[in-house]
Formats: C-alpha cells, structure tokens, sequence
C-alpha cells in the first residue's frame, strides 16, 4: 500500500514503486544521468506549482528563489509597451511567483524526498540507470545493463525524449524540433550595475522584462538566486542559429550579438556580457499531443506525457501537479489490483488541463493567441488548488 508521497524532480526518471501490505512503501527512482550537471539555468516557479510544493514542504524562497515583482514588456527599441505588478497581480492567484536556479530546486526537491524526515521511507535513487524497456502489464523495467526491476507502480518522468512513451501508445510519438531555438546564459547583476548604459534598468529587484522584436526575436530577462543573477532566454528562428539536438550545445556569442544586432543599446550591453565558454543554444521541441497519459501500471508525467514550449513557463508547473494529482489518486489503502483503476483517475484528471495549457503554449509561441502578459496566464495558474 502507499503511504504517502515525497516531491521528486521530474526530469529524465523512473520511479518504480512497491505497495506492501504492513502500509508501508518502497520508492526506487532510477535517474539514467549521473547528476554532474543541470541542464539549462533557471526556471519559474509559478503560483499553481507554488501552493503545491508549499503542501509537499518545499518552500523555494529559502533557496534562493526570487519574488516576481514586475513584468516590463518592451519594443526590442526600449519603448515601454506595458509594467504589471505583480505583487497586487498575485492577489489572483492565491500563492506568490517566483524565480529559481533549475539546480538548486532539483537539488531542494531532492533533498526532501530523500529525507529521513517525514512520512514513509526516503526514497532510494539509483544514477547512471538508463532504462531501455518497459512492461506496463508486469509493472517491469529493464535497465541498459540487463537489471530487471518490478513493482506495483512505474510512474514514466523521463521527459521530453521518454523511454517509457511507446509503451503507453500503439503509435510512435516521437519529439520533434519547433520553427524556434533559444541561446540561454547567465551574468552576475553586478555587472550590469557597473555598466552606466545598464544601471538605472538593472538597479529594481524582482522584474522580469521582455523584449519583443519583428520576425520572431524575442528576449526573456529575469533574475534568481537572491537577485544576484540574471538569466537570458533569447528565443528565435531556429535557421539563425542552426542548432542541433542536443540541449547542450555551445552557442556563439558572435552569432548572438548578430541575430540581436537591431535591439537597444542596454540590450546588446547586457549581451555582451555573456560568457562565450558558457552560452547555450538549444532548439524548443514539440511533440503531437498524445491521446492518453496512462497504460495499466504505468504513468506518465511531465514532459514524457506532455511536452511544453517555454511560451507560458508552465513546464515545469503541469509537472507538479501531475505529480500530487497522481498521489491523491492512490491514497493510503491502495492495494496493488487497485493500480491501474487508479490510474484511469489520474488520466481523467490531468488530460485535458494538461493538454490544453500544452496547446495554449504552442499558440501563443506562434503568435495564433495574442493576449496581454500575464493575464492570459489566468486559465494555467488560476484553479489548479481546487482541481486536485
């Protein structure tokens, strides 16, 4: 039976769960990385995923996190289009918005679900585990090395390239690369404050600015780790820079400040200092919505179920409340015949939120959708606390 649920990181996973009779559990989380490194730099953590994380006892203000404060909306001339703020916007959304370092919330979701504190046994994470197969039917997975692994429960949270996918679905969904790619880099908020042409705009804590630009040029600033740092998202025509598959490609800094050439004089100060040794360029991926999330004793969540573009930060967020949706459909008590009814609920619940926040985000990245920031957020934050 499962007792109860710890938070996990939902990139790249298996989790393998045993449902004992003495009500307690066995959680195996088998991560085919080695967690030597973190892709990407930051990420939001929006208000849907924050009361949920809050109810788990992941507050990720006391890691860093940084309050979302205002949302400046600006032509790639520097001509102020729009300014929310954020605090009083926050008002709709029953919790706050923040702005974290993708590494230090997988390391803080690490470290609770790992814990010794709390209710049920930690959980046991297995690195270096690539799995090559799965059997819904058996509750099996067989590791790259030949290990087999059984369980009650396989919960698929190997994200956007999903091993788990294809035993979900008779058809082959397979990701593909959108029209859009996006170089991402990091630099310190005191170099930004030293450059007089950058000051004034840097000097306000908690902003995030947009620069929008013709032909699908597009610049997402924001800061996190206790304001120290900014995190760059420049998202364009993926011709312009030629990327490959891998989400660890080095980008040019020289092609960056080509593609950007046209912005204000703040914005290509602010390029320039982007460190070339450290600048990424990876291409945004999308994937034909699936027809079902579930197969027997198999779940999928996340990006494996559901991959996002980046247009609406909710990614990481339909995660989250695939994850606590999933425990509350197996309560305490649940037995293991009771798996795969179980997991119909669970489907039940997340399609067709999930898959339409997915579709929203594909429109609005095309431009098909053309609402004001950040209330055309309402539908993907607003209800999420009383639906699971």
């Amino acid at each position: 039976m499962l007792r109860s649920v710890r938070p996990i990181n939902l990139q790249h996973k298996h989790i393998v769960a045993g449902m004992a009779p003495t009500s307690l559990y066995s959680l195996q989380l088998y991560e085919q990385s080695g967690f030597t490194n973190e892709a990407g730099a930051a990420i939001h953590v929006v208000p849907n995923a924050v009361g949920l994380l809050q109810r788990l006892g992941v507050h990720v203000e006391e890691k860093g996190a940084v309050l979302l404060e205002q949302i400046r909306a600006l032509k790639q001339s520097g001509e102020l289009l729009s300014t929310t703020d954020n605090v009083k916007a926050a008002g709709r959304w029953q919790n706050k918005w923040f702005l974290t370092h993708r590494a230090h919330l997988h390391k803080h979701l690490k470290e609770v679900a790992t814990s010794a504190d709390g209710k049920g046994r930690p959980v046991q994470v297995h690195t270096s585990s690539k799995i090559v197969n799965t059997d819904p039917h058996t509750g099996t997975v067989v590791l790259q090395d030949g290990t087999q692994v059984h369980g009650d429960l396989i919960v698929g949270a190997d994200g956007v390239r999903s091993a788990t996918r294809a035993a979900v679905t008779e058809k082959e969904f397979l990701p593909f690369k959108s029209n859009h790619s996006a170089m991402r880099f990091l630099i310190t908020k005191d170099s930004a404050l030293a450059d007089p042409v950058t000051r004034d705009w840097a000097t306000p804590n908690g902003s995030m600015d947009m620069w929008y630009g013709p032909n699908d040029l597009k610049i997402v600033l924001y800061p996190c780790v206790n304001n120290t740092l900014f995190n760059f998202v420049c998202i364009h025509p993926a011709a312009l820079s030629g990327t490959s598959d891998d989400y660890n490609e080095s980008g040019s800094k020289d092609k960056l400040l080509e593609i950007y050439r046209d912005f204000e004089p703040r914005v290509l100060h602010l390029l320039d200092k982007a460190d070339a040794n450290t600048l990424k360029v990876y291409p945004l991926f999308d994937m034909d919505t699936l027809p079902i999330f579930v197969n027997d004793r198999l779940a999928l969540i996340g990006d494996a179920a559901h991959p996002f573009t980046p247009h609406l930060a909710q990614g990481g967020a339909m995660a989250i409340e695939d994850a606590v949706s999933l425990a509350i459909t197996l309560p305490l008590g649940t037995t293991p015949d009771e798996v795969p009814e179980r997991l119909e609920l669970y489907n039940q619940a997340r399609y067709g939120r999930a898959t339409t926040v997915q579709n929203n985000s594909r429109l609005v990245g095309t431009g098909e959708l053309k609402c004001t920031f950040p209330p055309f957020l309402e539908h993907s934050m607003s209800g999420a606390n009383h639906r699971l």
